[in-house]
């Protein structure tokens, strides 16, 4: 028996919106926080993105 891999409408925009997501902010932050020569301040660049993961509900993906 053949597994159907396609997506639901659901998963294709959680898909959507992860990948968006990614494009839009985590991208640019994380080009900037590669550039920074500070390792503390350059994990603080990353705060917004995280903050803004949760509120998409990607930031809990590892709890069980």
């Amino acid at each position: 028996m053949a597994i159907d891999f396609t997506l639901t409408q659901e998963q294709a925009n959680i898909q959507k919106t992860a990948r968006q997501f990614a494009q839009e902010v985590v991208r640019p932050m994380a080009v900037k926080a590669e550039r920074e020569p500070d390792t503390q301040k350059a994990f603080q660049m990353t705060k917004a993105a995280y903050q803004e993961a949760y509120k998409l509900g990607f930031a809990t993906g590892f709890l069980p």
